[in-house]
């Protein structure tokens, strides 16, 4: 194991718990890159108060009400909820503002009609809000493009799901009948026409690599894709709405 993620420069301090899981190799890891490994005392988990407060919202809010079925599904939920967490979830000790927000100038308030619209992650587990002016058709618009980023976040976490019946992790893998079922919902939602085109041709290039079922670089290529799609859809960068009037 090594340190050569971009990510890990700089590091001075590394606080953990006492967990049987952080053997002496794993400290030996970071100490080889200059870090002091720094562990809390037993009991006290204040010692690395932001850490547990995340784990802890992270599980009462994700996992703990989620059946993860394999590492891959796990990422996902992962990556899903720290999104939230850190580019929606208000923060009372930031001033009900998120992680990536701070420092932004606060958002203008409505000062004519407007709606609230909601955005479903991790298929309706956790709700986003926000205010959108009704006028010149924005809430419609709006309304349309979330529409698309909910159908967009389902078919990439039901393709993940059924790549993981194809390529298990562990021995055995999941049984003939969740795999055709994973494939028939995945198929099923891939064909929504709320869909961005390129949303729907990155899944359909995902869902081809998997029913050949021998190429897992090839797999993992192209789910790779239909995520950077999906994360366009989700910043905006392509809709529906904007697809159909080009």
């Amino acid at each position: 194991m090594s340190l050569d993620d971009t990510r890990t420069a700089g590091i001075r301090y590394l606080i953990r718990d006492n967990a049987g899981y952080f053997t002496e190799g794993f400290d030996a890891v970071f100490t080889a890159v200059g870090a002091r490994v720094v562990p809390i005392l037993p009991g006290v988990p204040r010692m690395n108060a932001v850490a547990e407060r995340w784990v802890g919202s992270c599980r009462r809010e994700a996992t703990d009400r989620v059946l993860i079925t394999g590492e891959r599904h796990l990422r996902l939920v992962l990556d899903e909820y720290a999104g939230h967490h850190n580019g929606h979830r208000p923060h009372r000790s930031l001033g009900r503002r998120c992680p990536d927000r701070i420092g932004a100038p606060a958002p203008p308030a409505a000062d004519g009609p407007s709606r609230i619209l909601r955005r479903d992650r991790l298929g309706g587990l956790i709700h986003e809000y926000a205010q959108v002016a009704w006028g010149d058709g924005g809430f419609r618009h709006a309304q349309g493009d979330g529409k698309a980023e909910a159908t967009a976040d389902a078919v990439l976490r039901e393709i993940t799901l059924y790549g993981a019946t194809v390529f298990p992790l562990t021995a055995g893998g999941a049984s003939i009948k969740e795999r055709r079922a994973r494939r028939t919902i995945a198929y099923e939602l891939a064909a929504y026409d709320d869909l961005p085109v390129s949303v729907r041709v990155a899944a359909a290039e995902a869902l081809e690599a998997i029913d050949h079922g021998r190429d897992k670089a090839r797999t993992r290529a192209a789910v790779r894709a239909l995520n950077q799609a999906v994360r366009e859809c989700r910043a905006g960068h392509v809709s529906v709405r904007d697809e159909q009037t080009s």
